[in-house]
């Protein structure tokens, strides 16, 4: 907004006067030189446009509890998959243990049936290469050895218990 000096503040306001705000248009004020034009606009024309960003505010805000609430089933659906997941994993590795000490004591190498083939393997000592200490022991070597790929976008969801 610029500057005006005292005769063209008094111009203005003999016009502002002299103007019915909610009939007429816009009201330009001839700005001193180098400085930027004020423009008043009619009250009901800002007033107009007030509302319309309240009633556009409130649908947005209602938009967002109802994608709120939406989730929230989401999540509570999800949490009982978990749960339910949990669950039956306890009861597959319970599953599991009994098969393999049957199996053990059986001496069974395989058990099968029209869905199922069940291999006993018996417990073995395992070699693993443990990058981390040798990428903290021949950082440069490792790096010769990286390879790259390409991983695809996923959502991580995370439990919190």
């Amino acid at each position: 907004m610029g500057l005006y000096t005292e005769t063209q503040a008094e111009i203005a306001q003999e016009d502002v006067q002299n103007t019915d705000f909610f009939h007429d248009e816009e009201i330009s004020l001839e700005p001193l030189e180098g400085t930027d034009a004020l423009t008043i606009r009619k009250p009901d024309e800002v007033l107009q446009e007030y509302t319309n960003l309240q009633k556009e505010n409130e649908s947005i805000k209602e938009q967002v509890e109802a994608f709120k609430k939406q989730y929230e089933l989401v999540f509570a659906e999800y949490e009982k998959m978990i749960n339910k997941i949990s669950e039956n994993e306890t009861r597959q590795s319970s599953l599991k243990d009994e098969i393999t000490e049957s199996m053990e004591k059986s001496n069974l190498a395989t058990i099968a049936n029209d869905r199922f083939r069940v291999a006993f393997i018996a417990a073995t000592v395992r070699n693993t290469f443990d990058s981390t200490k040798f990428k903290k022991e021949h950082a440069d070597l490792y790096k010769d050895y990286l390879k790259q790929s390409s991983v695809k976008a996923y959502v991580k969801i995370t439990d919190k218990e």
